[in-house]
């Protein structure tokens, strides 16, 4: 990894505009645009360069160009859309020729304003946007207290800084923690008293040396020895041994009342955190019933009919493992993110005709196209595919409650309110130090000698070089022929299953 290099704002925008040029230049072929962001990937550091390939690498860009692509195109309007859907799902996971892990990755529809569907998914979504709108509200309130507890507790800590300076053995603090104090006692304590407060007395009745006499006076034997008339002494010993009482009680007080508002306020994290939990299955559901702000083939959604057009998309993956040739077959072994996996895509595009079977279930009729494609992609690809994915379902999730937890992170973790994590490595720390842990440990020690002796064996034999990446190439190469065959013969299993046209 480079060195992180700080650029100017003139530098970083300049560089970010060079980067958009190339990458538009290899926009038509995905796997060179890809390879060029990998590329810029290795050598910028700067956020700002990296927010913006991060933008640019869309889904379809980390996928690449497939491999190889099919396409059927037929009316279903005797049998539905759901069973061209379901059949392709099942076949690819279920069928022992080809096992995929299968995910959705696409689920979106839109529908003609004027259609009978139209209206009723809008009543389904009104439900739901109503449920998320209440907890949204309060999200709102429990953030809104959790605001108001930092504060509180910030507050706290401020004045414990005072109590701990009184209590101090160092002379400069102890005056400057009484002073603090003595003051607060005035303002909040005192005060209370009306016309017989300190304050009160020393600016309006004439009792000129009162405040001065207060805030000098450590205890009572020093009242006695200050140089003020008895009637001035009458007053302040009271006073100052109210003062002394108050410090005694409001420090625990506070300290006790801290540690409730510090419970509270991680009680209050775990609420909203459950809040959260329940709100965002009704903001996925409600953003699912959505229609797409900006369909394909727009004109085919004529507000007059009823029609509609759904977009579904499934993507599969299943690893390619190869075996080095010899007497005894070894499978080649690779880093986890280097690994290759075959990827099959299937798109299907409806235009379909919502027909109502029974109250709240609609039967689509109508037109499919279904885009059949294979890619060959490495683990750290498939991650990120995914993570693009979820990025783009979730982001409008994201900002209601974790950009505000993440701006109050530093006090929430400062209150012991998160970081639930790191007591869990605290414990594993320990556990660490156990007896099964030292048995394992010396169990260990007991066998290093063999490991190092296979070790040096390794190093004597003949090392072939660049293994690395001739393994690599041919687990890439066999992917891409298993991943070619796998795809022509779902596109034609499917083809002869519902009775078309097949070679």
């Amino acid at each position: 990894m480079a060195a992180t290099v700080t650029l100017t704002k003139e530098e970083a925008d300049k560089k970010i505009e060079n980067i958009t040029k190339q990458f538009k230049k290899l926009e038509k072929s995905k796997t060179d645009a890809r390879g060029f962001l990998d590329k810029v990937l290795e050598k910028e550091q700067d956020e700002k360069i990296l927010k913006k390939i991060k933008e640019l690498r869309t889904p379809d860009v980390i996928k690449g160009d497939p491999a190889q692509e099919y396409f059927l195109d037929y009316d279903a309007f005797g049998e539905g859309l759901e069973p061209a859907y379901y059949w392709l799902l099942d076949e690819l996971k279920e069928n022992i020729s080809f096992s995929y892990k299968v995910k959705k990755s696409y689920d979106y529809f839109a529908a003609s304003e004027g259609s009978y569907w139209y209206g009723d998914v809008g009543v389904r979504r009104s439900a739901l946007e109503k449920r998320a709108t209440e907890l949204l509200g309060t999200i709102s309130v429990v953030i809104k207290s959790v605001i108001n507890l930092i504060w509180d507790l910030k507050e706290f800590e401020q004045r414990f800084e005072h109590y701990d300076n009184f209590k101090s053995s160092d002379k400069s603090k102890k005056e400057a923690g009484e002073f603090a104090l003595k003051s607060i006692w005035l303002t909040d304590v005192d005060t209370k008293k009306g016309r017989a407060a300190i304050n009160v007395l020393t600016n309006d009745l004439n009792f000129i040396t009162l405040r001065d006499a207060f805030m000098s006076a450590k205890n009572l034997g020093e009242v006695e020895k200050l140089e003020i008339n008895d009637r001035v002494k009458r007053i302040l010993k009271p006073r100052v041994q109210e003062f002394l009482k108050w410090i005694d009680l409001s420090d625990r007080e506070l300290r006790q009342r801290f540690k409730i508002e510090k419970t509270y306020l991680k009680s209050q994290v775990n609420a909203l955190e459950l809040y959260t939990r329940w709100v965002k299955p009704y903001l996925i559901a409600t953003n699912k019933l959505l229609p797409e702000e900006a369909p394909e083939e727009p004109e085919e959604l004529v507000t007059a009919f009823d029609v509609a057009r759904v977009v579904i998309e499934i993507f599969g993956t299943k690893e390619q493992k190869l075996n080095i040739s010899g007497r005894i077959p070894v499978p080649i072994e690779l880093p986890e993110d280097e690994k290759i996996f075959k990827c099959i895509e299937i798109k299907f595009v409806y235009r379909a005709i919502p027909g109502s079977v029974e109250r709240g279930h609609f039967v689509h009729r109508g037109r499919v196209k279904i885009y059949f494609r294979a890619y060959i992609l490495n683990k750290k690809q498939i991650d990120e595919f995914q993570k693009a994915q979820e990025e783009e379902i979730m982001k409008f999730v994201s900002g209601m409650t974790k950009e505000s937890l993440d701006a109050l992170y530093d006090d929430l973790k400062h209150f012991d309110a998160v970081g639930g994590e790191e007591k869990k490595e605290e414990q594993q720390k320990e556990k660490k130090k156990t007896p099964a842990f030292e048995f394992v440990k010396s169990a260990k020690e007991l066998i290093e000698p063999i490991t190092k002796a296979a070790e040096n064996i390794k190093q004597i034999l003949p090392k072939r070089k660049g293994f690395d990446v001739y393994a690599l190439e041919r687990i890439k190469k066999a992917a891409s022929g298993s991943v070619k065959k796998d795809l022509f013969a779902l596109y034609d299993l499917y083809k002869k299953a519902h009775k078309m046209l097949s070679w």
